[in-house]
């Protein structure tokens, strides 16, 4: 992939999904002063991992489980009792 057409992904996947991970985190217990760095480090996961985005395949589940995935290292720092981690969030069920 091409930087600028990386760089039009990304900000086409950003703009898209921004509110909803920062929503996402917040609702995961991320203070207000803490989002922005727990959100910027779900985005450098998408910069990482752009090269194998595959436009065809639908964003949700990744939404779902990206700003998990990013979260959970981030309070493991932050608390150090694995108690108060908590859980991912439930899955829906598919619609047929």
């Amino acid at each position: 992939m091409g930087h600028d057409l990386a760089l039009t992904a990304f900000r086409a996947i950003y703009d898209a999904n921004v509110d909803y991970v920062h929503a996402t985190l917040r609702r995961l217990g991320v203070t207000s002063a803490e989002v922005e760095d727990v959100a910027h480090d779900v985005f450098v996961a998408v910069v990482r991992h752009l090269h194998a985005y595959d436009p065809a395949r639908p964003l949700r589940p990744w939404r779902r489980l990206c700003p998990w995935r990013r979260l959970r290292p981030w309070l493991r720092r932050a608390s150090p009792s694995p108690r108060s981690t908590p859980s991912p969030p439930p899955r829906r069920p598919r619609r047929r």
